[in-house]
């Protein structure tokens, strides 16, 4: 069986230290979402705002 792995990073995600990112933030009722490592969650809203997050992956 294939280990899942952390779209950002693409290291396997393991069973903990994992966050569930929304791609729309819930903010603007977004409920699409992906587990990532909660180390690569931090940074993703560390380097772009939840507007800038809206405009690239609203669709």
């Amino acid at each position: 069986m294939e280990e899942k792995c952390c779209p950002l990073c693409g290291r396997p995600l393991g069973a903990f230290n994992i966050d569930r990112h929304h791609l729309i933030p819930k903010t603007f009722k977004g409920k699409e979402q992906f587990e990532v490592h909660k180390i690569c969650h931090r940074k993703i809203h560390s380097v772009l705002t939840e507007r800038e997050l809206l405009r690239t992956y609203h669709t």
